[in-house]
């Protein structure tokens, strides 16, 4: 599959050597066992329940303070990870049913704090789409093509920018990336999953560890003084000492 793909063009049209849709063709090892099976691929793409940490939010930023490994618009190499591979998350849960609806007065930053979202208004994250494309988050148009000239989709299915999130009926497509200002099973542009209290992540050096949904975060990142945010430091490639995966709450 990895070498069908033309890195410098859109996946929009891309097929592979049987003539079949690349981003329609789902492999199930990219999906959790706990996430449904859906009848149909929203808008033919495939899914995945495993994304990229880019950092606190959908941004590109400057500072490694503020950037996971796969941040938009930058690379990474193992040299720019100044925490230790072992204390930074690479890959995180992102369950293809999505978060929502956090309790009033509640903030987005709070684990657990989210309810599970219904039909048209699931977030899903596509398995063949850049993670590093602008997905032109601040002006809600949808997640752009693997070269940055045009969106995934719109709400009539033409490859436009539109200007709302859900469209069409169907599920909301985004790219396969996810954000640690959001705490984990908060809300759709964070982590989350169907397994109780918590996420699988992967580190930067292979490692595979569970997470607890309660693990210390805060709503203020890593360059701000005192702002206690284990969950974000242990999602930046340079969390100014905030703490180690192994003070975190969770289970080998």
């Amino acid at each position: 599959m990895h070498d069908q793909i033309n890195y410098a063009d859109s996946i929009m049209n891309q097929a592979n050597s049987n003539g079949d849709l690349i981003r329609s063709t789902q492999i199930q090892s990219y999906l959790c066992p706990t996430d449904p099976v859906w009848d149909a691929l929203p808008h033919g793409f495939a899914l995945t329940s495993y994304a990229g940490a880019s950092g606190w939010d959908e941004h590109a930023r400057a500072g490694d303070i503020h950037t996971g490994i796969f941040p938009t618009a930058r690379t990474c190499r193992f040299s720019n990870i100044l925490d230790g591979t072992s204390n930074t998350i690479a890959i995180g849960e992102v369950t293809t049913v999505s978060f929502c609806c956090r309790p009033a007065g509640s903030d987005e930053s709070e684990g657990g704090s989210g309810q599970l979202r219904q039909g048209a208004s699931r977030v899903v994250r596509a398995a063949f789409v850049a993670t590093m494309v602008d997905t032109g988050f601040s002006g809600h148009t949808l997640a752009k093509s693997v070269n940055g000239n045009q969106p995934l989709l719109s709400a009539n299915g033409n490859q436009e920018i539109v200007s709302a999130w859900w469209n069409g009926g169907q599920a909301h497509v985004w790219k396969p990336t996810y954000r640690s200002r959001t705490g984990l099973n908060a809300d759709w542009r964070g982590s989350g999953s169907l397994h109780p209290g918590g996420a699988q992540f992967t580190l930067a050096d292979a490692s595979v560890r569970f997470i607890s949904e309660t693990i210390q975060a805060s709503n203020m990142h890593s360059g701000q003084a005192g702002n206690n945010n284990l969950w974000h430091a242990i999602h930046t490639r340079a969390g100014h000492g905030q703490g180690s995966y192994e003070s975190a709450e969770s289970i080998p």
